[in-house]
């Protein structure tokens, strides 16, 4: 019998992310390699969880359809490398092109291997218009994340949300980009609270805690350190 919870969509999509960079960098990239990384990232975020939760069983069967070499070719045209060339078929607002052109400079410059995909550049352009630079946000790692998921609802054949409980899964996400508007702290907790209503009480709690040092409600503690 299964050891330990149900592993919930976040998680699944999570294993995938990481499955695809870390194969990135190496190619031998295998289940037991990403089940001991996923199983170390998400006991750092919720300790309770019991020892070998997720099983590398379970983390190969949630990636059997990336590791099939048919999944494993580029969805579409999107994930081809960004250039300024791609703007002659790319439908892409040309005042977006400037923080486009600043996140492809900066791939090219600290991850050579990995530079800036179309897929990522449209996302950039969607996103723009928040407030990165706020709260030491960062609109590449937003637009990443969104980049991501639409390649692995792609791959996966993952359907969108049609509840208000699948959707709680894409809301949390969310609620990262709300923290670099101007929203008041208070309404942006209520929606915390109602966003993460069923989420276990420790883990919502650090979640918190992480937004109230955005917020400069509370002090960060490797400050001190």
């Amino acid at each position: 019998m299964p050891i330990g919870p149900k592993i919930p969509q976040r998680l699944k999509t999570r294993i995938c992310q990481l499955f695809l960079d870390m194969r990135a960098n190496d190619a031998k990239t295998n289940a037991h390699m990403i089940g001991e990384a996923i199983r170390d990232e998400e006991h750092r975020r919720d300790p309770e969880l019991p020892d070998g939760w997720p099983s590398d069983s379970a983390v190969r069967k949630i990636l059997a359809p990336l590791r099939n070499p048919e999944a494993n070719k580029s969805v579409d045209d999107d994930d081809r490398p960004w250039s300024l060339a791609a703007l002659a078929f790319c439908d892409i607002p040309p005042d977006a092109v400037p923080e486009i052109t600043k996140n492809w400079a900066m791939r090219i410059i600290y991850r050579t291997n990995h530079p800036l995909t179309i897929r990522q550049a449209k996302w950039i352009a969607k996103l723009r218009h928040f407030d990165f630079a706020i709260r030491g946000g960062d609109l590449y790692m937003a637009a990443n994340h969104y980049a991501s998921d639409e390649f692995l609802r792609t791959a996966l054949g993952k359907e969108y949300p049609s509840t208000r409980d699948e959707a709680c899964l894409e809301w949390s996400q969310d609620l990262n980009v709300l923290a670099h508007t101007d929203i008041d702290p208070d309404d942006f907790f209520r929606a915390f609270d109602n966003i993460h209503a069923n989420t276990p009480p420790n883990v919502r709690e650090r979640q918190r805690q992480e937004f109230e040092i955005q917020f400069g409600l509370r002090e960060d503690p490797e400050d001190g350190r």
